[in-house]
C-alpha cells in the first residue's frame, strides 16, 4: 500500500487540532504519544485519521492518579493499527460502526466571564434529615427534609441555595432559571403502606417547566413551596428530572454557560451502574444517558449530596443497605461534570461555591474526549 498521512486528534490551547505521525506513514511504522486527560473525562481517546476518513480508535480508562498517558502506536503490514499504554492501562479497541456518528465526545468550553447563565435546580423532594429521638439520643430518626415540621431545616438549605444563585446572578448580565424536584413513579400494586407511595413523579407540571429571569424572593419562594414526595424504594426519578432539563430551552449562544445544579441523596436509575436491589420500578430513563445529553448541549452538571450521619450508617443492619448508600453517594459524585462539582450538602455555604465556579475556564470533558497534546 502507498504511504498516507496519519494524524492524531488532539487538543492544542482548546482547539482540536490534527497532529501529523509521520512515523505511521507506512506499513510497519511506529511512534509514542503522550497526551492529558481532559478534566471531566473518563478516557483518554484516540483517534487516527488518514484525511477526512477514520482509521482508527481506541480509548484507555484514565483515573485521577493517572492524568498523562504514553501510548506505543504500531502500523502493521497489512496497515491496521495496534497500540499499547505504556503505563499498563488496559487498552479498549473502538470497532467503526456506521450509526455511531461521534468518534468522540465533544468538550463543554468555558471561555472568560459569562454573560449569560442558565441554571436548572433539580431538587430530591425525597430527600431525609435525621434527627435525635428525644426518648433515645442517641438514635437517629429519619424525617423528610421538605416535610412542614422541617421547615427550619429545609429553609436553611434554601437560603444557601438562594446565596448560590444570588452570586452566579452577580456575576453576568443574564440569569434564568428554572426549578424542578423529582420523587418516584408509582409503587407497584402490592405496596400498601401509603407512606411509601409518591405524591407525584416530577413538580412542577411540564408546561411550568422553562427557564426564566426570577428573582431572589420569587425563587426562595419557589423552593419552599416544593411538595414533599416520599420515593417508595431505594431508586427515585432523578434520571427522569435529568431528561426534563434535557427539554428545557437552554441559551443557545455559544458564550453561554448552562448548569444543572443537583440537590439530594436519592440515585436515580442507572443501566452501567445498577442498583438492582433497591428498585422496584420499571424504568424509562437512565443517569447517565441523561447526563451525557446534557452535555451534548454544553450543559454542566453540579451535584450537592446530602449525607447520612455516620452514627447513622453505622446502625444500618446488614452491608447491603450501606452498600446502597455507597452506591447512591457515587452517582452523585459521578454525574457531576468536574470532581468539584461534587459538593456535601453539609459543607456547601452557596457564595464561595459559585466563585469557585464562575472562576473556571476552559475544556470540560465527559466520557471519552481525545487528550491534550503533550508530546
Amino acid at each position: 500500500m502507498d504511504t498516507e498521512s496519519i494524524h492524531l486528534l488532539a487538543y492544542h490551547d482548546n482547539q482540536l487540532t490534527p497532529y501529523q505521525l509521520p512515523g505511521l506513514d507506512g506499513p510497519g511504522g511506529q511512534c509514542e504519544v503522550r497526551l492529558r486527560k481532559l478534566p471531566g473525562a473518563r478516557q483518554v481517546r484516540v483517534v487516527l485519521q488518514a484525511g477526512n476518513a477514520t482509521r482508527f480508535r481506541a480509548e484507555v480508562d484514565s483515573d485521577e492518579g493517572m492524568p498523562e498517558v504514553t501510548f506505543a502506536i504500531r502500523r502493521g503490514a497489512d496497515s491496521g493499527f495496534a497500540m499499547e499504554c505504556l503505563e499498563g492501562a488496559p487498552v479498549k479497541y473502538l470497532q467503526d460502526n456506521p450509526a455511531h456518528k461521534r468518534d468522540y465526545e465533544m468538550p463543554i468550553v468555558w471561555e472568560g466571564p459569562p454573560q449569560h447563565i442558565d441554571l436548572a435546580i433539580v431538587i430530591d423532594a425525597t430527600a431525609r434529615i435525621f434527627l435525635r429521638d428525644e426518648t433515645q439520643p442517641d438514635k437517629l430518626i429519619p424525617s423528610q427534609l421538605l416535610a412542614k415540621q422541617n421547615r427550619t431545616h429545609w429553609e436553611a438549605h434554601v437560603d444557601k441555595l438562594c446565596a448560590f444563585v444570588e452570586s452566579v446572578r452577580r456575576s453576568c448580565a443574564h440569569c434564568r432559571i428554572a426549578v424542578l424536584a423529582f420523587g418516584d413513579h408509582a409503587m407497584p400494586e402490592n405496596v400498601t403502606a401509603e407512606d411509601l407511595h409518591p405524591a407525584y413523579l416530577l413538580h412542577p407540571k411540564p408546561e411550568q417547566r422553562f427557564l426564566q429571569n426570577v428573582d431572589a424572593a420569587a425563587l426562595k419562594s419557589r423552593l419552599l413551596a416544593i411538595p414533599p414526595s416520599s420515593g417508595g424504594d431505594f431508586v427515585d426519578a432523578l434520571a427522569d428530572a435529568l431528561a426534563a432539563c434535557d427539554g428545557l430551552f437552554w441559551n443557545p449562544s455559544p458564550g453561554a454557560r448552562k448548569l444543572v445544579l443537583i440537590s439530594g441523596e436519592s440515585p436515580g436509575h442507572s443501566i452501567l451502574h445498577p442498583l438492582s436491589k433497591g428498585d422496584v420500578c420499571v424504568r424509562e430513563h437512565d443517569v447517565d444517558t441523561q447526563a451525557l445529553r446534557l452535555h451534548r448541549k454544553g450543559v454542566a452538571l453540579l451535584s450537592l449530596y446530602h449525607g447520612q450521619p455516620d452514627d447513622y450508617l453505622d446502625s444500618l443492619v446488614g452491608t447491603e443497605a450501606k452498600e446502597l448508600q455507597e452506591a447512591a453517594k457515587d452517582q452523585y459524585a459521578r454525574l457531576a461534570t468536574l470532581p468539584q462539582f461534587a459538593m456535601d450538602a453539609g459543607c456547601f455555604e452557596g457564595g464561595a461555591e459559585a466563585e469557585l465556579l464562575l472562576g473556571l475556564s476552559g475544556l470540560l470533558g465527559r466520557g471519552g474526549c481525545c487528550g491534550e497534546w503533550v508530546e
